[in-house]
């Protein structure tokens, strides 16, 4: 009689625990405020996507692939590289790329581009981007199918 009466109140305790629902907290974003502006807050962001081009050659086999994010807040001129990927050897397209944007170079309040271009290993532009592509902030996207140019 009392194995049944401990079944009878275990049974419906582990019945209680196994319909409750989880309702796990978000992933705390990482901020930190930057050296320029110490009351913003900054967000850590990864962009990503792929790099593709219209015509159908193939690249030389010592192809560089380069994508930079600018902050394009400030003048063309003066813009700053916050993150940059180099991709040697790259094959095909379309080319997969992934950058990791360190979270003391973002300003939430700011503008982030991303640009990206494949060169010779000689360092001549093959392809470039003929815009530069919203990323990070004001709700861009951060996976993005970059179609680059070629060079004349």
């Amino acid at each position: 009689m009392a194995v049944e009466f401990r079944l009878l109140f275990v049974i419906p305790l582990l019945l209680l625990h196994a319909c409750q629902v989880s309702n796990p907290e978000p992933a705390p974003t990482t901020q930190t405020p930057t050296a320029q502006n110490p009351t913003a807050q900054t967000v850590e962001a990864v962009v990503s996507g792929t790099i593709t081009y219209r015509q159908k050659i193939a690249l030389p086999p010592d192809a560089v692939v380069r994508i930079e994010i600018i902050d394009a807040s400030e003048r063309v001129r003066d813009f700053v590289v916050v993150a940059e990927q180099t991709i040697k050897n790259p094959g095909a397209v379309p080319i997969k790329f992934q950058i990791n944007c360190p979270p003391d170079r973002i300003d939430p309040n700011h503008q982030y581009r991303l640009l990206a271009r494949i060169e010779d290993s000689s360092g001549k532009a093959l392809f470039t981007s003929s815009k530069a592509h919203p990323v990070i902030t004001g709700g861009s996207a951060n996976n993005l199918d970059v179609i680059v140019d070629q060079t004349r």
